[in-house]
This record gives structure tokens, C-alpha cells and sequence, in this order.
């Protein structure tokens, strides 16, 4: 499982990869570009990342989450 996650008080950005629902096995830190950067890197699709930050932006939500394939599941 993925996750993305703004902190608005400090706005940045986070990408997370939990094994076995283990928080923080792999995390990331930083501004948008480090963030997506990272996602890619881990295999999620640019057009996943997309509507995910675009879902996040027009629902106000601070969390993405993406399946062990990658693929977008929900924001909130």
C-alpha cells in the first residue's frame, strides 16, 4: 500500500510504502516534485499521481492512497 499525505502546516508533501501495514516502511519527505518523483519510482503511473493530487486538490483531502499495483484508490 502507498500512500501520499500534505501537511498543511508545514506544506509538504510525504510518500509513504507500508509492508504488512508497517507505517513508514519506506518514506519520503519533501516538496511535490521530490514526492511524485519518488511515487514514480516505486512504479505508480504519472496519470495515477494526477488524479490523485487533482481528486486531494477539489476535495480539500490531505491523503491519497494507492493499491499494491499502484493504481489510485481513494483520497480523504
Amino acid at each position: 500500500m502507498f500512500k501520499i499525505i500534505f501537511n498543511k502546516s508545514s506544506r509538504k508533501y510525504s510518500f509513504e510504502k507500508r509492508v504488512n501495514n508497517e507505517k513508514n516502511a519506506f518514506s519520503v519527505h519533501g516538496n511535490l516534485e521530490q514526492v511524485t518523483e519518488s511515487a514514480i519510482n516505486f512504479g505508480i503511473d504519472q496519470e495515477e499521481l494526477l488524479s490523485a493530487y487533482v481528486s486531494m486538490r477539489e476535495n480539500c483531502h490531505t491523503e491519497a492512497d494507492f493499491g499494491i499495483n499502484g493504481k489510485f484508490i481513494f483520497s480523504k
